[in-house]
């Protein structure tokens, strides 16, 4: 593992699986870290970023561009944002401390996932019978507020664009009482066909109920 970036706001880090035999990468994944406060905002990390400058490796490939270029985060919840999954944050997704854990929120935004792509054409029934899958090639996540032991939350999802192979859609984090967004996910999400092994196509009347949500937003 190694710092690509750090500044005042966080830092990039990267972390390659290599494999022993040959020293090849087999892996590489790449994560930006941040520090909360302790009301679950974020805040200033405790390093001085002039004091921990960023250590480029050689062997590393640079920085991949994102799946699907993004100018702008995602919006706040549209009209076309749909109800995917209702929870409520229990001892089971809460740390010690009664913030909601990634896990437990990456779990919620899975669920949501499966909803979505069941609304629009893509329920695990059709995926069943004609070998398709979607596959998430990206993420994206801005927290605006870890949600607190024994909230309840709505998750909203909403396309934000398709194209002949792919989707992207974002799952909004709603405190179900006050309204407020907790966190905003992005997903790009690559269609799959498990025949061939290979990207497929977005089905034609799956794109079209997208291609229509999109226009109503």
């Amino acid at each position: 593992s190694g710092v690509r970036t750090a500044d005042a706001a966080g830092a990039d880090l990267v972390h390659a699986i290599v494999r022993q035999r040959d020293g090849q990468i087999a892996c590489l994944l790449e994560t930006r870290v941040a520090a909360l406060d302790a009301d679950g905002r974020p805040a200033a990390p405790a390093w001085n970023a002039a004091t921990w400058p960023a250590e480029p490796w050689p062997a590393l490939p640079p920085a991949r561009p994102l799946a699907d270029p993004r100018a702008a985060p995602a919006p706040a919840p549209g009209p076309q944002a749909q109800a995917t999954c209702l929870a409520v944050v229990d001892a089971w997704d809460a740390c010690a401390d009664g913030w909601l854990q990634p896990r437990a929120l990456l779990n919620l935004c899975s669920t949501g996932a499966r909803q979505f792509l069941a609304q629009v054409g893509l329920g695990g029934g059709r995926m069943a019978r004609d070998q398709l899958t979607v596959a998430a090639v990206d993420y994206a996540i801005t927290l605006a507020q870890r949600p607190r032991l024994g909230q309840t939350l709505t998750l909203l999802s909403a396309p934000l664009s398709v194209s002949g192979k792919a989707i992207r859609f974002a799952h909004h984090v709603v405190d179900s009482d006050a309204g407020t967004v907790h966190a905003t996910v992005e997903i790009v999400g690559v269609m799959l066909d498990l025949r061939t092994h290979r990207a497929g196509e977005v089905p034609a009347d799956v794109r079209q109920r997208l291609e229509t949500l999109l226009a109503a937003g």
